[in-house]
């Protein structure tokens, strides 16, 4: 058990969702509302503000964010965007569950 996992307590499990597209937004908004702590993390910083005031908590890397949470969610354009974003921290992945709602090609997504 790590320290997001507390058995007694009723707060959810903590999640991290990188990408603050509109659907990511909303995820991040569901998720705290049923009472999940969650880290967020985009490339154009700002677009954390509003989930930020509403309880999200901002990572400043990627790699922040992933080390936040056993379960990522990916809400990303694409997996070009995947790789940029990833790139340099993928020793954070071990150990975590991530979930990734990119969509590309059928082929980039068998290579991915």
């Amino acid at each position: 058990m790590n320290e997001h996992q507390n058995p007694t307590s009723t707060q959810g499990s903590a999640v991290t969702v990188i990408g603050l597209g509109p659907m990511g937004r909303a995820m991040t908004r569901t998720l705290l509302t049923a009472g999940h702590p969650v880290t967020v993390w985009n490339r154009t910083a700002g677009r954390a503000d509003g989930v930020v005031a509403e309880g999200a908590t901002r990572a400043a890397t990627p790699g922040e964010a992933l080390e936040a949470s056993d379960l990522v969610i990916l809400s990303l354009t694409d997996y070009r965007a995947m790789y940029d974003i990833l790139d340099g921290s993928t020793a954070s992945l071990a150990g975590r569950t991530l979930v990734n709602l990119s969509s590309d090609t059928p082929d980039r997504t068998r290579e991915a």
